[in-house]
């Protein structure tokens, strides 16, 4: 069998230098990878990880480093078409947003005041337009007041079951400080939404403490919960392959 398994975070850059970012460290990833790579049926596990993810060692274990979401989203494309691949885990921690420009304050009232813009739209064409990032490689630290603009990036999640449409899928979901309940409604609308086999809940509450606890559900809404991170990548390991096999 062949897996992908994504890890730790994209990184989106503002400039040449700067960059936004995440906690993200990949350990979860590393983990399930490496415990792929113990089984006699796998034969290779692509990980696709940010630059500061943890990286697991073994020879079935090829290593593909991306920075931000589009190059996920290109790298995915890659390995899905060049590879059968029987089973994705896509537990990287992928940005919401990206930066579309950046502008002082002082220009963006001298823009506005010189434009005819009545409407956020309006405001977000201008912007665009005028293309501020080409202006340089590196925002100058003299601007006071830099305001930059975000935009949403394509949700990856949502594509996977197109580029690998026979394989066995597995989204995360991490929440903070919600109900047991919520937790896994969000979790099983991931499922539906997306078209995949499992999703992975986790709240981060659990996350930062000495046990890491996470939920394995099914799109028949059964649920696995594993404490700790050697439990939930042996959990994740064994279910999906159980489901590959069929």
């Amino acid at each position: 069998m062949k897996i992908i398994v994504t890890a730790g975070g994209t990184s989106e850059p503002i400039d040449e230098i700067r960059a936004i970012t995440n906690k993200s460290t990949g350990s979860l990833g590393s983990k399930i990878a490496a415990e792929f790579a113990t089984r006699d049926e796998v034969e290779r596990i692509y990980y696709v990880h940010g630059k500061n993810a943890i990286t697991p060692v073994d020879p079935k274990i090829e290593l593909h480093p991306i920075k931000g979401t589009y190059d996920l989203l290109d790298k995915m494309a890659e390995l899905t078409s060049d590879n059968d691949i029987d089973i994705i885990i896509h537990s990287m921690a992928v940005s919401d947003y990206t930066t579309a420009s950046f502008v002082s304050l002082e220009e963006m009232l001298r823009l506005l005041a010189e434009s005819d813009c009545e409407t956020v739209e309006d405001v977000r064409e201008m912007l665009e337009r005028e293309d501020f990032r080409k202006r340089y490689n590196k925002l100058p630290s003299s601007i006071d007041d830099p305001i930059i603009m975000l935009k949403q990036t394509p949700k990856v999640l949502s594509h996977l079951r197109d580029l690998a449409p026979e394989a066995v899928i597995v989204g995360f979901k991490l929440l903070d400080h919600v109900s047991h309940e919520e937790l896994m409604d969000v979790a099983a609308n991931q499922i539906l939404k997306n078209r995949t086999d499992f999703s992975m809940a986790n709240d981060y509450a659990t996350v930062v403490s000495p046990v890491h606890v996470g939920f394995l559900l099914d799109k028949e809404g059964k649920e696995l919960r594993f404490d700790g991170k050697d439990a939930i990548a042996k959990g994740v390991v064994d279910n999906t392959l159980k489901l590959r096999r069929g």
